[in-house]
Parts: structure tokens; C-alpha cells; sequence
């Protein structure tokens, strides 16, 4: 039998394939869009079985939307994928060949910014970026206050022994006064088989100083270690043609990912460590011209069980065409630290441009370049590469495009990856 979260998924998903079955007699009825993107992507990896095995996985996107996401009443938004290896290995044999990233119905509605969504999703609410199966809601309950709750049962949760005693609630209160401030305090609770493991009390703000000042930040409490989790600050002002940004954060491992074993998060092995990391630092970005970007970065990373720090310096000039997306860069940069890993010196160049000529459908290509070269060798090496070339079009007035794209890196961790993708992407509906 299967448990609920898997009745859930398999409900939902039949409901976004019959959706799109039934899109073109909808087309009176509401706006709606299906957009289909197939990747194609070539490697070679090292198996249980086989040296140098090829590993060439279709991927198929499938998105659906009936009615706009926000407009008042009922609509529907879906999104899934799934895989098949082409190839002659066996690299995707644990893992999973399709899942349902969000399938759910939404209600919005024109009083007090009512939202309402039941299915599988994504919540964004303070403390929470997690996948739900479940309900969540939000509204203005004053002019000045807004509030947010979900439950329902955590996507990311290992189901091998049933979803009966696990669940995920939380929520948001925010008080605001215009675009003044918005000051809100959030909460997490993630029980697994009726267990708590994570428990989460957040405080966020965002605040408008005079000029063209802001503030924005938060912090996060972790109830179950009852330390702070994270601290997060940054001012944005400008200053003539210049737009500075300064920033704090500070991070506490032990508090910060979760040490329970049914945990999704693959860095959750840093909290035994009782690490801290302090990073502070700031962008500097001037516009010479519409045309014309220049920024400065610089940030000092703290850490404090290892008694290391290091500064990183980077410089970045992009040119944009200005009436399309094409642009073109380079970047460069300098890490100055305790460790051969944070001895280096790199550098970047980048460009992205679109084509048109005549008697051929609208063309794109990309090109990005990273060198780096570091102070001391690692495992052998001094240096590392990555190379990104891609060409694309785009036909049937750009509801239909094409890209492939070839990846090629070597480092001090890699002998050499050579990687090639095919992305077919098209988009159909009466938007």
C-alpha cells in the first residue's frame, strides 16, 4: 500500500496529465501554457562495473500553468521531470528517474492579498525554504500586518519507512508600514516518524533609510541546539554614479545544519566540526554609462576552529548592448589566504550574444573562460580550467529553441571532464 506522501504525488501528477490532455479545450476558459525542455547530456564516470562508462541521461521537463500565478481565482501550476540513461553504465541506478516538483492549486483572492495553495510546493516564509505536501495560506490582516502559515508533510524526508509520523508546520507574522519597514519573525518545525529534529525561530527586516540607504538582514535561531544558526545583514547606498553594498554574516555550524540522518542536506556532516565563519566585505558597482558596468568586490572569510582567514579581491568590467541580453566581461581576481587552496590568482572571460541575420532564425552563442592559477601545487597540480562553449536558435517566433553547449574543465581534484549538452525547449499556450 502506499504510504500518503506517494498517494499524494502520484494524485497530483495524474491531475497535471490530464491538465495537459485537456489544455486545448480550456482555451476558452482561461489562459494557460505548457512549456516541454529536453536536455541531452554526455559524460563518462566510473562505475561499479565499468572504467570510462558512458553516461547519457535524457532528461524531460514538463511545466503547466492554467491561469496566472497572483491573478484573483482558482488556477493550477505543475512541474516535473524525468530521466532515462542512454548510455552503457549503470551511474543512476540508486537514484531516482523522475519526481514532482511542485503540483498545486491555488486560490488568490482580491481581498487582503488572500492567497491560498493546496499540493505540492515550494514555501518561502521567513526561516522556510522547503518542499511541502500540504496546505499553506497567507493574507493582509490589517494594513499593517501580514501573516503566513503551512503543514503538511516534508518532500525532502526519506520515505522508506512511511510519512505517518512526520509532518512540517510553520509560519510568518510581519509588521510594515509602507515601504518604511517590514519587520517579520518566522517558525519551522520538521518532526520526523513523530520526532522533532529541526525547530526554527527566525527575526528578518528590511528597513528604508534616508536617501538611498536600505537595510536589509536576518537571523535564525535553532531551538533544537538553542543557538543562533546564522546572522545576515547588508546596506545598499549610493554615492554620485556608484552603488556600494556592504555586508555581515556570520554562521555557527553546529547550530546551522542539521545532524539528523534523514536530513536532505548533504553538508549536514559540518556541524560535528564546531566550526564558525565570519564573512564580511562589500561590492562597489559603477555605471560609467548605460552601456557600461564596473564592480569591485572584496570579502575576508574567518574561520574559527581552523585559525585560518583569507581575503578575496576581484575586479569586473561587462559591456551590454543595451536592446538585447548580449554582453561581454572579464573578471579578475585574487585569493590571499592560509592554504594552497586559498593561495590563487584567476581570471575570467566571459560573453553571451545574440544574432540576427537575415534568412536565418535569431541565433545565440556563449563563451565563458576560467583560469586559475594557484601559489602552491595540489595533488600535482598548480592550475586549474574551465571552458563553457555554446550555440543556440530559436524558431517559430522563439516558442521553439535549441542550444547545445560543450564543458570542458581539469583541475587539482579532476584529471579532465569533457561534457556536452543538447537543450530543446518549447513553449505552446494562448498566454
Amino acid at each position: 500500500m502506499k504510504n500518503k506522501s506517494d498517494l499524494f504525488c502520484s494524485t497530483a501528477f495524474s491531475f497535471l496529465l490530464f491538465s495537459l490532455l485537456a489544455a486545448p479545450s480550456l482555451s476558452q476558459a482561461a489562459e494557460y501554457s505548457v512549456s516541454s525542455e529536453t536536455i541531452i547530456r554526455t559524460f563518462e564516470r566510473d562505475t561499479a562495473d565499468k572504467k570510462d562508462a558512458l553516461v547519457a541521461p535524457v532528461y524531460e521537463y514538463l511545466q503547466m500553468d492554467i491561469g496566472k500565478k497572483g491573478e484573483a481565482g482558482i488556477s493550477f501550476h505543475g512541474y516535473g521531470w524525468g530521466r532515462a540513461d542512454l548510455g552503457d553504465g549503470d551511474y543512476y541506478s540508486e537514484d531516482p528517474d523522475g519526481e514532482l516538483l511542485y503540483g498545486y492549486l491555488e486560490y488568490a483572492g482580491a481581498w487582503n492579498d488572500l492567497n491560498l495553495r493546496l499540493g505540492r510546493q515550494h514555501i518561502f516564509f521567513g526561516v522556510s525554504s522547503e518542499s511541502l505536501d500540504g496546505l499553506s495560506g497567507s493574507t493582509d490582516i490589517t494594513p499593517y500586518f501580514t501573516i503566513a502559515a503551512y503543514a503538511g508533510y516534508p518532500v525532502a524526508l526519506n520515505s522508506e519507512n512511511g510519512h505517518d509520523g512526520d509532518s512540517l508546520i510553520g509560519g510568518r507574522i510581519e509588521h510594515h508600514w509602507g515601504t518604511f519597514y517590514r519587520i517579520g519573525s518566522s517558525y519551522k518545525r520538521l518532526a520526523n516518524d513523530g520526532d522533532r529534529v529541526e525547530e526554527t525561530l527566525g527575526l528578518d527586516i528590511s528597513l528604508a533609510l534616508p536617501g538611498t540607504t536600505s537595510l536589509q538582514g536576518h537571523s535564525t535561531r535553532n531551538l533544537v541546539t538553542d543557538g543562533w544558526a546564522e546572522h545576515f545583514y547588508e546596506l545598499h547606498f549610493t554615492l554620485a554614479d556608484l552603488q556600494v553594498h556592504p555586508f555581515f554574516q556570520h554562521f555557527q555550524y553546529e547550530d546551522y545544519f542539521s545532524t539528523n540522518i534523514a536530513s536532505a542536506n548533504p553538508f549536514r556532516y559540518l556541524a560535528g566540526t564546531d566550526e564558525t565563519l565570519t564573512v564580511f566585505g562589500g561590492d562597489v558597482n559603477w555605471y560609467k554609462s548605460p552601456n557600461w558596468e564596473t564592480a569591485l568586490t572584496v570579502k575576508n572569510y574567518d574561520y574559527d576552529i581552523r585559525d585560518e582567514s583569507s581575503q578575496f579581491f576581484s575586479g569586473q568590467v561587462t559591456w551590454h548592448r543595451g536592446e538585447d541580453l548580449s554582453q561581454m566581461g572579464a573578471e579578475v581576481g585574487y585569493m590571499h589566504g592560509d592554504t594552497a587552496e586559498t593561495n590563487y590568482v584567476l581570471a575570467r572571460t566571459f560573453v553571451f550574444w545574440d544574432l540576427i541575420l537575415e534568412n536565418l532564425p535569431p541565433l545565440f552563442i556563449s563563451w565563458d573562460l576560467l583560469f586559475v592559477s594557484y601559489d602552491e601545487d595540489i595533488n600535482g597540480k598548480d592550475s586549474s580550467l574551465f571552458c563553457s562553449l555554446g550555440l543556440g536558435a530559436k524558431f517559430m517566433n522563439e516558442r521553439l529553441s535549441l542550444a547545445l553547449t560543450g564543458d570542458y574543465s581539469i583541475d587539482p581534484y579532476f584529471d579532465n571532464d569533457l561534457r556536452g549538452q543538447l537543450v530543446l525547449t518549447y513553449k505552446y499556450g494562448n498566454e
